[in-house]
């Protein structure tokens, strides 16, 4: 158990370090299971694809919603996949 615990915390505080867009490699895969249901033959590539669309919409909305700003994208993306979680 010890062994567990070190490892899921060195795999979460490596990803929070080195990727900004973590959270979407969790957020994807569950919002397609729930609307594709448990069918598992292009299941991988669908997330590929809606993980990029996501990722475009995303940054695409961070420039744009304060116009001479920019918001930073993991923070619309927790935005969008906190109440998603607390939803499923």
């Amino acid at each position: 158990m010890i062994i567990l615990g070190i490892g899921s915390l060195l795999t979460a505080s490596v990803l929070f370090l080195w990727r900004t867009d973590w959270f979407v490699g969790l957020i994807i895969p569950h919002a397609m299971r729930l609307l594709l249901g448990p069918d598992h033959r292009l299941f991988v590539t669908r997330i590929r694809v809606s993980r990029s669309s996501f990722l475009v919409i995303a940054d695409l909305l961070a420039r744009t919603l304060l116009s001479p700003a920019e918001i930073p994208i993991g923070v619309l993306t927790a935005l969008i996949g906190a109440p998603f979680f607390l939803y499923c």
